[in-house]
């Protein structure tokens, strides 16, 4: 049974866990508002796999998406929040741990 559900767990494992580059929702993503001509707030959020590089990349490719390629950034704020995770799997496998997750926020003026 342990080596079923390890297996039936392990693609999840693998594949479920990388930082997608999408709009937000289940396992991260981006958000932006149009706040006036040209003028937008870009919010990335990662999850408990994301490094904050990852988080700032994905971040500049959104502006430069809405941007065509041309922009500058306004302000920028870049935090962690720091989530606890944990859970029973069977009476011998628990989860007990924090993971970060990266956020960054901005404004952006396409030019």
């Amino acid at each position: 049974m342990k080596k079923f559900l390890f297996f039936s767990l392990f693609p999840f494992f693998i594949f479920g866990c990388a930082t997608p580059y999408k709009p937000n929702g289940m396992g991260g993503g981006y958000d932006d508002w149009k706040l006036g001509e040209g003028l937008y707030r870009v919010a990335f959020h990662g999850n408990g796999h994301s490094t904050k590089q990852q988080v700032n990349d994905y971040w500049h490719r959104r502006s430069s998406e809405l941007c065509n390629g041309d922009y500058e950034v306004l302000e920028v704020h870049k935090t962690v929040n720091v989530m606890g995770i944990s859970g029973e799997l069977s009476s011998s496998l628990s989860v007990n741990q924090e993971a970060e997750i990266p956020i960054q926020i901005g404004k952006i003026q396409c030019l």
